[in-house]
């Protein structure tokens, strides 16, 4: 029989069904051996035939059994572009009386491409972090409307570079403003690029996790990385990257997906500056030792940087605000010059949880977009207490809108003002050149025609040296400047 599929030079409309089978809290749905995410049951309906009968059919022929129809549920309008082609479809959606087992489905079945389909059973409170389309999936099925539901695929609102820095919101936001303000809030704050984000991704198969930049074309059939091609985003020919707006901010507050920004900008600039810390492999003595060396920086100097617990819960970023995007090297000149200045207070603090700062380089690295850093507050950590904002003990605020819509934000001579003041002498350690793909850690050596001065007053009268399987030179007496000189020659500390 024909299917119910019409196309007209770039116009193409279909008619689909799906089925909702819910088993014990979980979900059928089923994926071919070509992509990496999963689909729902179901498929076109044919000429003359009804949707009923052909939901049931398509059930019989993807699980090998007989469901019985409850009662449909939505009906969704899906328009969208793809390949040069503009698709307009109607998918309606039923869902079917429980069998009380998931026992028993034979999947024999094959996908669009050819590629062997297979079912899986996907528990209902594990959906929020799945690539799975539709995406409504991941919240409606929690609480099936009594009736049929009309659903719309969201249209992307594009906002220009201008638009997002003369959009924060006027007044104090709270946790009890309206929904519309916290995204205003939010993306006058964490914006990076407009014209792509990224999006967190799982592997079903291996448990491999990663972000790769939001593309409607993710493994799609124009995406070479489907055949195994190792061409960078940045330079794919099927690009159509998803633009951020609202909508994916939406998104991933809610849970239903988890982002992050690019935030360099195309001409070099940025709106933000995070220090990222790390205590996978270190105890959380030591990062609370290193963060609060930094917070002792920011208070001594009145400098307003918001504290967020990582979504791991075991790292933690501070993020800095510009009222105007300024250049990434100054931003990050500014962030070296505040873990310097923390160095030569605490010359005892070696900051091994630092990681990075992000951006991580002072110029795009070619063919690329630069790091990308994950976005605070969304839903699934938050349970935990994790990707939040968090006081000097800490501890979450309990109104995170409401400290955010308060955090300062910086002009470009204000931020250098604080690194004339940071770093007088201009001795940051040195940072990684514009050109250098990967970030330098501020205290590592580095060749440069800047060496650092001594004065004489930075050294004891009498330096102590003992030899034995190496040299060790007693620090007492030493001056700051003077330590962190041997420290960077990586000698033992006696």
């Amino acid at each position: 029989m024909q299917e119910l599929h019409f196309k007209e030079e770039n116009k193409v409309f279909y008619y689909r069904v799906g089925a909702i089978i819910i088993e014990d809290n979980h979900v059928l749905m089923i994926k071919n051996d070509s992509v990496d995410y999963l689909y729902s049951i179901g498929g076109a309906v044919n000429h003359g035939e009804t949707a009923e009968e052909a939901v049931l059919r398509e059930i019989q022929e993807e699980t090998g059994v007989d469901y019985e129809i409850e009662r449909p549920v939505f009906v969704y309008e899906n328009i969208f572009s793809e390949n040069d082609k503009n698709f307009h479809g109607i998918e309606l959606f039923f869902l079917m009386k429980p069998r009380g087992t998931r026992e028993g489905l034979v999947c024999k079945s094959n996908g669009m491409d050819g590629a062997k389909e297979s079912l899986h059973w996907l528990p209902l409170n594990e959906m929020a972090k799945i690539e799975l389309f539709p995406e409504f999936f991941k919240t409606r099925l929690h609480s099936l409307p009594s009736g049929i539901e009309m659903i719309k695929r969201p249209p992307i609102i594009e906002l220009s570079e201008a638009d997002i820095a003369t959009m924060p919101p006027s007044g104090l936001v709270t946790n009890e403003s309206k929904s519309g303000e916290k995204l205003a809030l939010f993306l006058s704050l964490f914006s990076g690029r407009t014209d792509v984000f990224a999006r967190r991704w799982e592997n079903l198969k291996t448990g491999k996790t990663g972000y790769s930049p939001a593309c409607a074309n993710f493994w799609q059939f124009s995406c070479p990385k489907r055949n195994g091609s190792k061409v960078k985003c940045s330079e794919c020919s099927a690009q159509r990257f998803i633009l951020f707006d609202e909508n994916i901010i939406k998104e991933h507050l809610l849970g239903k997906q988890i982002i992050g920004a690019y935030p360099m900008l195309p001409d070099e600039t940025c709106r933000f500056l995070a220090f990222d810390f790390d205590a996978k492999v270190y105890s959380p003595d030591d990062l609370r030792r290193d963060v609060s060396a930094i917070r002792e920086v920011c208070t001594d100097n009145d400098i307003s940087m918001a504290v967020e617990r990582s979504r791991s819960g075991k790292g933690i970023h501070f993020w800095i605000f510009f009222v105007d995007p300024i250049p990434a090297s100054v931003a990050r000149k500014f962030g070296s010059s505040v873990i310097t200045s923390a160095m030569n207070k605490h010359h005892g603090i070696s900051f091994k949880t630092y990681d990075r700062l992000i951006p991580t380089q002072d110029s795009l690295p070619k063919g690329g977009f630069g790091n990308l850093i994950a976005l605070p507050l969304q839903k699934e950590p938050r349970q935990n207490g994790n990707s939040e904002f968090i006081d000097e003990n800490f501890i979450s605020y309990p109104d995170q809108w409401g400290y955010l819509s308060q955090v300062k934000r910086y002009t470009l001579q204000e931020i250098e003002q604080f690194i004339r003041r940071l770093a007088p002498t201009g001795e940051l350690g040195q940072l990684a050149s514009a050109s250098e793909a990967e970030e330098i850690k501020p205290w590592e050596t580095k060749k440069t025609d800047a060496t650092p001065t001594l004065k004489k007053f930075d050294l004891p009268a009498i330096i102590e040296i003992v030899r034995a399987n190496m040299l060790y030179i007693k620090k007492d007496g030493f001056k700051s400047p003077a330590l962190n000189v041997l420290y960077s020659l990586n000698l033992q500390k006696a």
